[in-house]
């Protein structure tokens, strides 16, 4: 990305959820782009993605509960004037219950982002917030577009346009361009958590054929980890004030994914079936917006990127329990 490289050196780039799955890779890219980076991190957030990144000087670590105004507004001493904002940080609520998730999601999550956008004062000069496809909920058609209606239908994908809203009211407000980056399924190396991609891997390192929830037939937008950290680098770059979507544009079953896997694991088997009550979700993303506007073309092919995250899970993870691997933001 000779543009990044150029436009983005010496940036001052604050990262919220600079330890998670996303964040950390995206922190590797700033710094190889010579970017100064600001990593924000949750109190108790593993380190194990950043550690090796940690003696760069041009990475300075702020671990904070963003949730609290106080420390937030006393951390802002060490991390001084920011260029640019990427805000990815997202902590799981626990609750089991519908109202219960919400009410930890706002604390949690929406929040703090308001809580970020305060403490940085008015040096910013562009917001980039990772949101998500989940906020279309159940849509209409397979391919969503930006400007059709969102109808979430989960606190998740509730909380993430509540804090969309917020940010372009922000972005209004103060003439600061707001970038809203809907990711779709993001996978590759570093994946844990209870998703499919991870899941299906822990049983065939076992042997075990993967259990494909329902008939497998419900169809997602998967895309490739560096491939959403090159639209969020664009996105910081160029800064357009506007929604777009973020996936491969393709579309795959949950039992095309674990036949895949199975095929690339050199297994001999066939997945098995779990039965599930809810209806699935069927969506992948129209991108020809981020095309348009970024200049974002996804790199990596659905094979080349499975195969990349069975060698990292068979180099990193085989063999050491997965609650090592727990993660608080992502």
């Amino acid at each position: 990305m000779i543009e990044a490289e150029d436009k983005i050196r010496g940036k001052r780039v604050l990262v919220t959820g600079a330890a998670g799955f996303i964040g950390s890779r995206l922190v590797k890219a700033l710094l190889a782009c010579d970017a100064e980076v600001v990593a924000l991190v949750d109190e108790g957030s593993r380190m194990d993605r950043i550690e090796s990144l940690l003696a760069d000087p041009r990475l300075h670590l702020i671990c904070c509960d963003v949730a609290d105004v106080g420390a937030l507004a006393a951390q802002k001493q060490k991390w001084g004037n920011i260029d640019l904002l990427a805000h990815l940080g997202w902590r799981v609520p626990h609750a089991t219950s519908y109202c219960g998730q919400a009410i930890e999601d706002i604390t949690l999550n929406l929040l703090p982002t308001m809580n970020v956008i305060r403490a940085l004062g008015d040096s910013v000069r562009g917001v980039c917030f990772a949101s998500s496809v989940a906020v279309y909920g159940n849509p209409n058609r397979l391919t969503v577009r930006e400007d059709d209606l969102p109808c979430p239908i989960t606190s998740y994908g509730a909380t993430k346009l509540a804090i969309e809203n917020y940010l372009r009211t922000y972005g209004q407000v103060s003439q600061v361009p707001v970038t809203i980056l809907r990711y779709a399924i993001v996978y590759g190396s570093g994946e844990f958590g209870h998703r499919a991609i991870p899941n299906f891997l822990q049983n065939l390192s076992k042997g075990q054929p993967p259990l494909v929830y329902g008939d497998g037939s419900e169809i997602r937008d998967y895309v490739y980890l560096d491939d959403v950290v090159q639209a969020t680098i664009l996105a910081l770059l160029r800064k357009p004030a506007r929604v777009l979507n973020i996936g491969s544009g393709e579309g795959y079953t949950s039992l095309h994914i674990a036949r895949e896997l199975i095929r690339l694991y050199s297994a001999d088997m066939e997945p098995q079936f779990f039965p599930r009550e809810e209806e699935g979700v069927n969506i992948t993303c129209n991108i020809s917006a981020a095309k348009e506007v970024l200049g974002y073309y996804p790199q990596t092919s659905l094979e080349e990127g499975l195969m990349q995250e069975i060698e990292w899970y068979r180099r990193e993870v085989m063999g050491r329990p997965l609650a090592l691997f727990a993660e608080r933001e992502s």
